[in-house]
């Protein structure tokens, strides 16, 4: 009689949760659109105002608010 490798069958069953859940994620997170909505106008707002006043207003939130708008 063939004797089970319990090793072999843990590792399996792991990477087969972890397909799984990033599955879920993926899913989940194209469905609910988030690329587009959420991230561009900050990434816009903060691009502008560092190409007009330069890296040092990078972090200012106003400023990034103002090109956001």
């Amino acid at each position: 009689m063939k004797r089970l490798r319990f090793d072999i069958i843990i590792l399996f069953m792991a990477f087969v949760t972890l397909i799984t859940v990033y599955a879920i994620g993926t899913v989940s997170f194209i469905q609910k659109n988030w690329p587009e909505t959420n991230d561009f106008r900050w990434f816009y707002g903060v691009g502008m105002a560092f190409r007009v006043h330069g890296p040092e207003h990078v972090y200012d939130l106003d400023l990034a608010w103002k090109y956001q708008a």
